[in-house]
């Protein structure tokens, strides 16, 4: 799928979802669940390897829900999600990550 980021809302925070979904043993089962988030507003990228979807999205046109209902609509129903946040800044340069905690 190509990238789609140019009709974006512009938002600066894109959301990577990370998708265990049912069903999602054969190129038929692939190219059902391309159709049905591909078809979602904010979709930037999508991805599908080993049965496992990957989904970056702009959270101002979609969500979450919007993507577990469009997959069990396909018949995919989704096992396991998870997201987290890309944070693009003026440039398209992602913000730096925060350093973990020392303790202190």
């Amino acid at each position: 799928m190509n990238s789609k980021e140019d009709g974006l809302s512009g938002a600066e925070d894109f959301i990577e979802a990370e998708i265990e979904a049912s069903h999602m043993h054969s190129s038929s089962a692939e190219m059902q669940v391309r159709e049905a988030i591909g078809k979602l507003p904010g979709i930037a990228r999508l991805d599908i390897s080993h049965g496992k979807v990957s989904v970056r999205y702009d959270p101002t046109l979609t969500s979450q829900r919007h993507i577990s209902e469009a997959l069990a609509v396909a018949g995919h129903p989704v096992q396991k999600m998870g997201v987290s946040r890309d944070e693009r800044h003026a440039g398209g340069k992602a913000s730096a990550p925060t350093a973990p905690p020392n303790g202190e």
